[in-house]
This record gives C-alpha cells, sequence and structure tokens, in this order.
C-alpha cells in the first residue's frame, strides 16, 4: 500500500504544483499489513517529496475515537510516527 500512496502522489498531487497539501493519513496501512516501519518510511518519504517540490504540508492522523483506530494495537506507534515528522 505504501507503494500505492507514493505513486498516487506522484501521479495526482505533484503535476498540480500546489502550495499546500492537507495530507489525511490512515491506519489502513497498518491495519493490514502490521508493519510500522514501512508506515513510517512511507509517511517520511512522501513528505520529503512534498518539500522538495516547495510544498507546505499540513496534516491530520486518524481520528483516535474512529473504530479502526480503536481496533489498532499500534494506535500508539502511529501516533509517535505522525508526532516525530
Amino acid at each position: 500500500m505504501a507503494f500505492q500512496m507514493l505513486a498516487r502522489l506522484e501521479r495526482d498531487v505533484l503535476p498540480y504544483h500546489p502550495q499546500l497539501v492537507i495530507w489525511q493519513t490512515g491506519s489502513n496501512h497498518v491495519l493490514r499489513s502490521m508493519d510500522i516501519d514501512g508506515y513510517a518510511s512511507m509517511v517520511r518519504e512522501a513528505i520529503s517529496r512534498l518539500k522538495a517540490a516547495q510544498i507546505d504540508v499540513g496534516g491530520r492522523a486518524r481520528d483516535p475515537r474512529s473504530p479502526a483506530a480503536r481496533a489498532c494495537a499500534s494506535c500508539e506507534q502511529i501516533k509517535s510516527v505522525h508526532y516525530s515528522i
């Protein structure tokens, strides 16, 4: 899934040269693969690509009250990824 997110960034965002991208990351990647390190790498890579294109980035993590977030055993890890970036 990470490669799909990066491909979508390349296809649907970067060609339009926006000034700002507000990106709501979800926990689907982690929920499906339980790969917090892969998720963190994808988020960091995507933000690096946006910054390299001189695009400001705003983000929002999944609402911790959502059913998916509550079901996620790695939610604290996901939050730590979001806050570390």
